[in-house]
C-alpha cells in the first residue's frame, strides 16, 4: 500500500512544533497527529511538543498518534511520570484512540516505549509497534478510513 496521497502534498501537513529534538505536525484530513524524534528528547522540549501535539488533536479532531521515536532514548522518571498521568489524561480526552509507536533503535529505549505501549493499551488505546515509519502510517490511515 502506497502512502495515501494528502501525505504527498506539503498543504496536508500542519506544523505544530519544531525544535533541534523533536518535531511535531497534524495531518487534519486524515486525523493524525505526527512526531519525530530528531535525537534524545526529554525535559522541556519533550513536554512542550507533547503539549502541542494535544492541542492539534483537539484543534483537527484527530484520533491517531504516530510516534517516531526511532532516535530517542528511555525518559527521565519526572517525564515518564508526567507523560503516563497528565499528557496521558488530556490526550485521550482530546480524543486519541490510537498510537502507531515506531520503536527506537537502541534496546534501552525499546524497553522503556514497550511499557508505554502495554500500559496504555490497558487504558483503552488501539496500539501497535513498528520498526519503520511508512507501515505505521498506513496502519493509522485504514483505522482513520473505518472509523469516520
Amino acid at each position: 500500500m502506497q502512502a495515501p496521497s494528502a501525505l504527498k502534498s506539503p498543504a496536508a501537513r500542519e506544523i505544530v512544533f519544531e525544535s533541534e529534538q523533536i518535531s511535531v505536525w497534524c495531518y487534519p484530513q486524515l486525523r493524525i497527529v505526527s512526531h519525530q524524534m530528531h535525537r534524545v528528547c526529554y525535559g522541556v522540549p519533550f513536554r512542550d511538543a507533547l503539549r502541542a501535539g494535544t492541542a492539534a488533536m483537539q484543534r483537527c479532531n484527530a484520533i491517531s498518534w504516530l510516534s517516531d521515536d526511532r532516535l530517542n532514548g528511555p525518559l527521565p522518571d519526572e517525564d515518564e511520570n508526567w507523560a503516563t498521568s497528565a499528557w496521558f489524561q488530556a490526550t485521550k480526552a482530546a480524543g486519541w484512540r490510537y498510537w502507531a509507536m515506531v520503536l527506537p533503535e537502541k534496546a534501552v529505549g525499546k524497553l522503556n516505549v514497550k511499557r508505554f505501549v502495554e500500559l496504555y493499551r490497558k487504558r483503552g488505546i488501539e496500539a501497535q509497534m513498528f520498526t519503520e515509519p511508512e507501515p505505521a502510517l498506513e496502519w493509522l490511515c485504514e483505522l482513520s478510513k473505518s472509523d469516520r
